[in-house]
């Protein structure tokens, strides 16, 4: 694994390139290039390359505990890491390193975005099935989303009716600019950028509102099974 990789010939083990690249006190300049042998590595063809991915993960899994204790709160803290961690992976296969510079910071920011865009869509999901499953005027199997309409949801046989009573339930729990924004962003899979200007907000103020908003409707949801 060291033969063409430079910034790893330095260390005589795996141990003492993990700990150097775990110590924050070291440059990061320096630390990033150990980092980018690695991922280097890791998506070669060679039989070195799980080495590779696991060596990345020892040095950054602090970052990722920090990730996954964030992330799907009610979900069983197993789940939640083996979650992490294949997103982590797929990550290091995804990282394009001729347009990177702070390697590992990417790689947990790309890791952190995943897991936090499957966990939205997981809880707006939830929040979506209780609230029909209680109106027995809206027949679910008529949604697709796939079928461009009210905020991506199919107006025929009673799609946009679905959205209406879904977005109903939900407005006043996070108001109404929030309640299309969950309901475009993570129920109808639209891109976020272009939601966000659709909805005169820049792309930042909706990623936040989002997060929050669905925060509340997962706080929301446990108040009414509490009832």
């Amino acid at each position: 694994m060291k033969a063409g990789r430079d910034a790893l010939t330095g260390f005589e083990n795996a141990h003492e390139l993990v700990a150097f690249l775990r110590n924050e006190k070291e440059d990061p300049a320096l630390r990033n290039e150990p980092f980018r042998a690695l991922v280097s590595a890791a998506q070669s063809p060679e039989a070195f390359s799980g080495l590779a991915r696991s060596l990345l993960l020892l040095s950054v899994m602090v970052s990722l505990e920090k990730t996954a204790g964030r992330t799907h709160r009610r979900m069983c803290a197993e789940e939640v890491m083996a979650e992490v961690v294949a997103e982590f992976y797929d990550a290091i296969r995804r990282l394009d390193l001729s347009r990177v510079q702070r390697v590992a910071a990417t790689l947990t920011m790309n890791t952190k975005r995943c897991v936090e865009y499957t966990g939205a869509k997981a809880r707006a999901a939830q929040a979506a099935e209780v609230h029909l499953d209680a109106e027995s005027t809206v027949d679910e199997t008529t949604v697709d989303l796939k079928e461009p309409a009210i905020l991506g949801v199919r107006r025929s046989t009673g799609g946009a009716d679905a959205a209406a009573a879904v977005r109903e339930w939900m407005a006043p729990v996070v108001g109404e600019k929030d309640a299309d924004l969950v309901l475009g962003a993570v129920v109808a899979e639209q891109n976020q950028r272009e939601l966000a200007d659709e909805l005169g907000m820049t792309h930042g103020a909706a990623r936040q509102r989002l997060g929050r908003a669905l925060d509340k409707l997962h706080d929301h949801l446990g108040d009414e099974e509490s009832e």
